[in-house]
């Protein structure tokens, strides 16, 4: 891609490291979603900056045993002047699906906050 870096797609140097991760059989595994997700990614540049100025509050959730350089959480939590992160413990990126209590009082307790 052209002009800045886009978020999501990782760089050649990043995709070598992957591969040589314990990362990388999990995404082997789940291949068909994975291209899926790289296909849609190669389609749209991601600029944090351009969310910027998005008045609503935001919970940025993540778990802490996901490769933190995979995701933009943190470039988000940098630009959007409302944004709560909150980190699941011992959980991926799937805490939806594999924590759903930890996830359902998550998100209740960022509404009832307003």
């Amino acid at each position: 891609l052209e002009g800045p870096r886009c978020y999501g797609l990782p760089s050649r140097p990043e995709l070598d490291a992957l591969r040589r991760s314990d990362d990388w059989p999990p995404i082997l595994a789940d291949a068909p979603a994975t291209l899926g997700d790289l296909e849609a990614l190669s389609r749209y540049c991601f600029q944090p900056e351009d969310f910027g100025s998005l008045p609503t509050p935001v919970l940025l959730q993540f778990g802490t045993e996901s490769p933190a350089q995979l995701y933009v959480t943190e470039a988000l939590a940098r630009v959007l002047p409302k944004a709560r992160t909150e980190a699941f413990a011992n959980q991926a990126h799937e805490a939806p699906t594999t924590a759903p209590e930890l996830y359902a009082n998550s998100v209740l307790t960022f509404l009832e906050a307003g």
